[in-house]
């Protein structure tokens, strides 16, 4: 699964967690998390892998999640 930023963003608001607390929780810096969410830069292999891993652990089905975003064109 590849995350993008808008599926970041998307995944983070559900939980209603700010960039602070996904950081936290995925073990990434705030700088990651901010500057991947506005386009600015992907994050390294192991940085993406961190917070796909703390969503799935959360209870997000990205591949649902993507495919939503699909169908709506949001």
């Amino acid at each position: 699964m590849n995350l993008t930023s808008e599926l970041c963003r998307a995944a983070r608001g559900y939980f209603d967690w700010t960039q602070d607390t996904l950081a936290e929780k995925a073990g990434v810096g705030v700088s990651t998390v901010r500057d991947f969410e506005r386009g600015a830069r992907t994050p390294i292999r192991q940085n993406l892998l961190a917070l796909e891993r703390t969503f799935e652990e959360a209870g997000v089905d990205l591949e649902t999640l993507r495919n939503a975003f699909l169908t709506t064109g949001a």
